[in-house]
């Protein structure tokens, strides 16, 4: 089984393979390299947020590593909670939540992100889309208040008629400032330092699709270029902020929910950073561009069945070998 470069050898073997290379990088080493990427942020969100934000990462890995062992074993499957894979899962999600979140919600975020954001496509490997994004977007809607009302500021978007205004689009990406106070909507936002320590580590490493990461934030560049021309003013907008960094860096460029070709990882890139830009032009929410990855998650089978090349020497319709 291949899901991108990620190859199935046996039931207790996942390895990492490229074409022609006799070096094989064990999905081990690639999650704690992903681990060491989150460290800096999780350290920091700590010492702003203190034992709050401990005790949140702590009940998230301690539940989602429960839930995956538990769902293995009641389906016979074999354990593999030492891939780290839920761990990862468990900080994302902890990291894009605010750090007053219910400690009940955080179990329960968990729990549905390992389950239906995972295990229930068939565990690592075969996944549509991002667990953590899941279990996301499932605490918005179950717990609004404690989430920021987040979708119903998105939602609120319906009563205002000028939404379709270039103008008014353009003020919106312009609008927000990397330079306002800190706030306190989710663990990430605390330093935008220390996520790109995590990005540059990932890049160093070869952990991330760095074509992915640069089609993303070439879209919001010329969004943000066009913004300023239309408006006559420039700011520090928060399309290059914290979530939109995490969403760039350590969401969008996920292996199991990406393309497998280069062409296909370009256009997932492209096509995340409109549906981000969009999004965020019209609500005014930055938190949107979780939801943009999800959807461009859904549309990845589509992406490579219309990006993967055919094989050489065969006919695309009938199939047939070249003679030589």
């Amino acid at each position: 089984m291949i899901r991108g470069n990620l190859v199935f050898i046996n039931k207790n073997n996942w390895e990492l393979l490229n074409p022609f290379l006799h070096k094989k990088t064990g999905i081990n080493s690639i999650m704690r390299d992903v681990i060491i990427a989150l460290l800096p942020i999780v350290i920091y969100s700590i010492y702003c947020y203190g034992i709050k934000a401990l005790i949140s990462i702590f009940l998230s890995v301690f539940f989602a590593v429960l839930t995956e062992y538990l769902w293995q074993k009641s389906f016979k499957k074999a354990v593999r909670i030492e891939d780290l894979s839920s761990v990862i899962t468990a900080v994302i999600l902890v990291l894009m939540l605010p750090p007053y979140f219910v400690w009940w919600g955080i179990i329960i975020g968990a729990i549905f992100s390992i389950v239906f954001g995972k295990q229930i496509f068939g565990g690592l490997g075969n996944n549509l889309i991002n667990p953590a994004v899941t279990g996301w977007i499932f605490l918005q809607i179950i717990f609004p208040k404690q989430a920021g009302e987040i979708f119903f500021k998105i939602l609120n978007i319906f009563n205002a008629p000028q939404a379709l205004s270039l103008k008014y689009l353009s003020h919106n990406i312009l609008a927000g400032s990397l330079l306002t106070k800190m706030q306190n909507n989710s663990l990430i936002e605390a330093s935008i330092i220390t996520l790109l320590l995590g990005a540059i580590y990932l890049i160093v490493r070869n952990r991330i699709a760095i074509s992915i990461s640069i089609s993303y934030l070439s879209i919001l560049l010329i969004g943000y270029v066009v913004s300023v021309i239309i408006s006559g003013k420039i700011s520090i907008s928060n399309i290059f902020g914290p979530v939109s960094l995490f969403s760039i860096f350590f969401l969008a460029s996920d292996p199991v929910t990406t393309p497998i070709s280069l062409k296909g990882k370009i256009v997932f890139g492209i096509g995340c950073g409109i549906l981000s830009l969009l999004a965020y032009a019209v609500t005014g929410v930055i938190y949107v561009f979780y939801i943009s990855i999800i959807l461009m998650n859904i549309l990845v089978p589509f992406i490579d069945y219309s990006t993967i090349p055919k094989p050489l020497g065969i006919y695309a319709k009938n199939q047939k070998l070249w003679k030589s």
